[in-house]
Formats: structure tokens, C-alpha cells, sequence
């Protein structure tokens, strides 16, 4: 059972809606979308957002490598398929921190 709703809908809302400044960039695809948006990657925000022995640095420094590095293995695993790599994982990084300032800021 979810502790707190409306952190969990505000995760989902900013992993569900695409952050345009990516246009064109390695991580407008179909394949981190699909990654993005599953229920894997916003529990994992929302656990550790809401552990509760960690301070609050420690938890986005610990979430986001947690979902950058799942989100790019993911990815790889399916772009393996294609014959395709992530070949710039600092935009998939430089995703993550922005999607981390959505939902912070909400």
C-alpha cells in the first residue's frame, strides 16, 4: 500500500510526460520511453524518496544512479535486438536530473 498517493501520481506524471528539451536526442526513442514510464522504474523513485534513513542528498544521489544504470542497461538490452548501443549515456543522465527537478519541484 502507497504511504503518501500524491507523490506516487506526481513520480508518474513526470515520467509520463516527455521532457521536449530531449527532442531529437538519444533519449527520444521508443525504446527509453517504454523503459522510462514502467512501474519498476517509478517504484523505485518513490521507495527511495520515501526511505527514511537516508537524508535527502543521499536519497537522489542513491535513486538516480539506482534508475540511470537500470534505465540504460534496459535500454541496451533491448536496442541488442536492433544491433543498436546507448552511445551517450550523459543525456540519459542529464534526463534523469531534470526529471528529478520535476518531480522535487511539484
Amino acid at each position: 500500500m502507497l504511504k503518501n498517493k500524491a507523490m506516487y501520481k506526481n513520480i508518474e506524471t513526470a515520467v509520463v510526460n516527455f521532457d521536449r528539451h530531449f527532442d531529437n536526442t538519444v533519449v527520444d526513442t521508443y525504446a527509453f520511453d517504454k523503459v522510462i514510464q514502467s512501474d519498476e522504474v517509478k517504484n523505485t523513485i518513490y521507495h527511495y524518496l520515501n526511505d527514511s534513513n537516508l537524508d535527502m542528498i543521499n536519497k537522489l544521489i542513491v535513486c538516480k544512479e539506482a534508475v540511470s544504470t537500470f534505465i540504460i542497461s534496459e535500454v541496451t538490452e533491448l536496442y541488442q535486438h536492433n544491433h543498436h548501443t546507448v552511445y551517450n549515456s550523459e543525456v540519459y543522465d542529464d534526463y534523469i536530473d531534470k526529471l528529478f527537478e520535476r518531480i522535487l519541484i511539484h
